[in-house]
């Protein structure tokens, strides 16, 4: 073993520092997109509504056309192309075993745009999936895979995804993709929650916050806080790898009580069957309640879940269930991301049988529950309702694992009919829709769901009519001041739906077909860039962008036709910024001709519209 290290040192000395590091960085992946800044906007198991992000959001100078690169060898396991989620993505099969997924492209190189194109023709749809055999298509580590866009997508960037052997999703930053990150986590606000409505924070009831509205955030000793029976925290934490200043999710959460963990959350790895479990990691109500509330972290593991990286408990219940032992405690959080960078703070709990109000404190008392007059008459919590709900006209809903529902742990649910006000029929006028009847309030401080409840608005919401309504829909209230289309029941007429996300929910009639953009012709049609990029051609000519809209139901992306002088020509939906993407056949020549579209919208509207189009040759 000594002469073995002799000869690495001899060896090391003979090739020099640089030749031998040269060599071992050329094992490893190389960075899957060509440029000189490596910004992220997003980083791995960020909350996104219902699931964890899988991957980085590589930042792109908001432009599409970077060149994204195979980043080992292997071979194209699966390509596909929707106008929304993922919009064209290649996934790559590495010769390591794991999977690399590319998400958001412009444009595929030359032979994957050509399979997709020929799917595409022979479905007459843009929705292309393919699957295809190992070693069928091999890349080489470098090879050009495609150029970075925004499709299926509200912006420019790259998303980039590791799996391992199982398909599941691991922090690239962890293997071979981390970026330089000099900047420290910042924790912007912790929350102390009553567990039980006997428990007391400062001697009062309610929950109570420590907001330094200063960019450094909480730091160090916070001081003391008197508490009695159970109490829950939760924070607002937020990583920044750049000056960008892009939020992002920290790598590790650590709580410990008098020194001993009791809280850890370590973004590693999870299965895509694990999703629903992300919300039992955070304050979830911030998404429908009016205040806005910015949405925090547990700072303990809920028995449900069992996510790799998450340890602990509900430690704030004691032994007994009933809160921690009388005196003093030491409570300490610790934030960390992937770099090393670093925040914490502690704090002292002091727990008496009455918790008594200081003289002073930094902690401000927020109303307890989200919903409900001041003083609230009754409420909800994440941990406790309170009050006679029922007497204020609400059925109560109680929800449960062990009776085949799909939620995760025990949820109360609220449900009360309502009448639309002013403020509905004004947004459902703004969006070409009608509210029909009444509708119902489904309330919750807490959402732990699997996917989605199944739920019926009450009987009485639609008004009996002489004929029958079409194009009706069941639709929510966002926190936006908009509706947001949920399910159609023109052809059912059933009024029992699944509830995704509580709120308010009422039947509205979308009158208005798709919108295309007014005119009836189109600018001329030049040529094409030419292409600097290896394997990657660009078309002939320029595409066109026409407007397609509909603020009602919403577009059914798969009825749109489209013919260019009587020919099928197939069209890019691109939902998030409202309008087709218009790519020209090479076989189109210079001079006149005539597009035609039609569109369908999820409530059944249609609407049909004729361009005129004049095609130029010369220099692009």
């Amino acid at each position: 073993m000594i002469l073995f290290g002799k000869c690495c040192l001899f060896v090391l000395a003979i090739l020099g520092p640089s030749t031998v590091l040269a060599e071992s960085v050329d094992q490893g992946p190389v960075w899957p997109l060509d440029l000189s800044t490596r910004y992220l906007t997003s980083n791995f198991m960020e909350f996104r509504g219902g699931r964890f992000h899988a991957g980085l959001d590589l930042k792109t100078q908001s432009r599409e056309g970077f060149t994204v690169r195979a980043v080992e060898d292997g071979y194209i396991s699966r390509v596909r192309c929707t106008p929304t989620a993922y919009g064209r993505v290649v996934y790559l099969r590495g010769a390591s075993g794991k999977t690399y997924v590319f998400a958001h492209l412009a444009r595929f190189n030359d032979d994957l745009r050509e399979r997709v194109e020929h799917i595409q023709e022979s479905n007459q749809t843009y929705r292309a999936r393919m699957e295809f055999k190992p070693g069928e298509i091999p890349v080489k580590k470098g090879q050009v895979l495609g150029l970075s866009g925004q499709s299926g997508t509200g912006g420019p960037h790259l998303h980039f995804e590791v799996r391992d052997h199982s398909q599941r999703p691991i922090n690239p930053l962890d293997h071979g993709f981390a970026v330089s990150d000099t900047l420290p986590p910042v924790i912007h606000r912790l929350r102390a929650w009553p567990v039980h409505e006997s428990s007391r924070i400062n001697g009062q009831g309610g929950e109570w916050i420590l907001d330094p509205q200063k960019s450094g955030g909480l730091q160090g000793s916070l001081g003391v806080l008197n508490i009695s029976g159970p109490v829950a925290f939760s924070a607002r934490m937020v990583d920044a790898s750049d000056i960008r200043g892009h939020k992002l999710e920290p790598w590790l959460i650590e709580l410990t009580l008098d020194g001993d963990l009791v809280y850890q959350c370590r973004n590693e790895r999870y299965s895509f069957d694990e999703n629903a479990l992300q919300r039992l990691e955070w304050t979830d109500a911030a998404d429908w309640t009016e205040e806005g509330v910015p949405r925090e972290h547990w700072l303990h593991r809920r028995q449900a879940n069992t996510l790799k990286g998450r340890e602990g408990g509900l430690w704030y219940l004691g032994n007994k269930g009933e809160g921690l032992s009388p005196g003093d405690h030491d409570l300490a959080l610790k934030v960390v991301d992937f770099s090393g960078g670093e925040a914490s703070m502690r704090l002292t709990l002091r727990v008496q049988q009455e918790s008594i109000a200081p003289d002073y404190t930094p902690w401000q008392q927020q109303r307890m529950g989200f919903f409900g007059a001041e003083p609230a008459p009754h409420g909800l919590t994440p941990f406790f309702s309170y009050g006679d709900p029922e007497n204020a006209g609400f059925q109560v809903l109680h929800l449960k694992p062990e009776n085949q529902m799909p939620v995760l742990e025990d949820l109360e649910l609220w449900v009360r009919p309502e009448k639309p006000s002013a403020e509905h029929f004004q947004a459902a006028g703004k969006q070409g829709l009608k509210v029909i009847g009444q509708g119902a309030s489904y309330l919750t401080a807490d959402w732990p769901i699997e996917s989605s409840v199944p739920v019926m608005l009450p009987a009485a919401t639609i008004p009996e009519t002489a004929e029958p309504l079409s194009a009706c829909g069941i639709y929510r209230f966002s926190s936006r001041k908009k509706w947001a289309f949920v399910t159609d029941i023109t052809d059912t007429g059933s009024l029992d739906f699944h509830l995704g996300k509580p709120g308010l929910h009422m039947v509205c009639q979308d009158l208005e077909a798709p919108l295309f953009m007014v005119g009836d012709s189109l600018p001329d049609v030049l040529p094409g860039p030419v292409s600097r990029v290896e394997d990657v051609t660009f078309s002939k000519w320029k595409r066109t962008a026409i407007t397609l809209s509909d603020l009602g139901s919403g577009l059914d992306t798969g009825s749109i036709i489209s013919l260019l002088d009587d020919l099928p020509l197939i069209v890019e939906p691109d939902t998030p910024r409202d309008r087709l993407l218009v790519h020209w056949p090479d076989s189109m020549t210079a001079g006149a001709h005539v597009l035609h579209l039609e569109a369908t919208d999820r409530a059944g509207n249609k609407n049909t519209a004729t361009y005129h189009l004049l095609a130029k040759e010369g220099s692009p």
